[in-house]
């Protein structure tokens, strides 16, 4: 949930602004609060982000996180697919 409720973010960003944002801190404090993070253990982690301004209509952004188990989920922002990588 709280990966969807980022990427929406992101992308309320990019359509205010017409680019992706190069960074996750470029959405506080006008999109969001503060910088979430994930859980999967005690200890919350940051998401990864990324932006591919040279790829703009294959991929646009990326987000990712890691699992309990090292697998990593990330989001491809122009498909609007998970993909996950082992």
């Amino acid at each position: 949930e709280t990966a969807i409720n980022l990427i929406t973010k992101i992308e309320h960003y990019h359509s205010a602004e017409g680019k992706y944002p190069s960074s996750l801190e470029q959405l506080v404090p006008k999109y969001i609060d503060d910088l979430p993070k994930y859980r999967i253990s005690v200890t919350p982690k940051d998401f990864n982000y990324e932006v591919f301004p040279e790829f703009p209509d294959t991929i646009g952004f990326g987000l990712q996180y890691r699992t309990f188990g090292q697998a990593t989920f990330s989001f491809n922002g122009n498909t609007k697919e998970w993909f996950y990588i082992d």
